[in-house]
């Protein structure tokens, strides 16, 4: 989906529009005050139920996207939700970084509150920037350290 983020041309969101936020999980989620995704999910603008709940949900079509793209472009990996979120399987985690993976003409970013989820996959290719969410000073001395140690080429903070 083409998007007015001007550090990203386009957005995919395989686990659908959701999230538990940082610590939450399905029984008790901790949705952030200041979500901006949580607020777009209200107006049902996909038609899809589980989008319109906030609850993260497979959407494997949306890796499918990539692919028809010819032009190279600057995708932002679910950016209405958190693919290393806790509560994600780690099989959507890895067919996402799969897709992204085989179609190296993309370059990628993944943005989280969790970093601790970045791990245990595999190194992060040229072409795949992570970063992390800081909101305050303790988010700042807690992820930053950990994004220091993902294996990428490319780190970035979104403040």
């Amino acid at each position: 989906m083409p998007t007015k983020i001007d550090w990203a041309d386009e957005t995919i969101n395989p686990i659908g529009w959701g999230c538990y936020g940082p610590g939450g999980t399905a029984e008790r989620p901790n949705i952030c005050s200041y979500c901006y995704a949580y607020r777009f999910s209200k107006r049902n603008m996909r038609g899809c139920p589980d989008c319109a709940a906030f609850r993260p949900h497979w959407h494997p079509e949306q890796l499918g996207k990539l692919a028809h793209w010819k032009k190279p472009r600057r995708v932002f990996i679910q950016s209405m939700g958190d693919l290393f979120g806790s509560w994600v399987p780690r099989w959507q985690i890895g067919n996402t970084l799969v897709a992204c993976a085989t179609l190296t003409r993309h370059t990628y970013l993944f943005l989280t509150k969790n970093p601790k989820g970045m791990f245990g996959y595999r190194e992060f290719l040229d072409n795949e920037w992570v970063g992390v969410t800081v909101t305050n000073q303790a988010d700042a001395n807690t992820r930053i350290p950990l994004l220091l140690q993902v294996p990428a080429a490319h780190r970035f903070v979104s403040v």
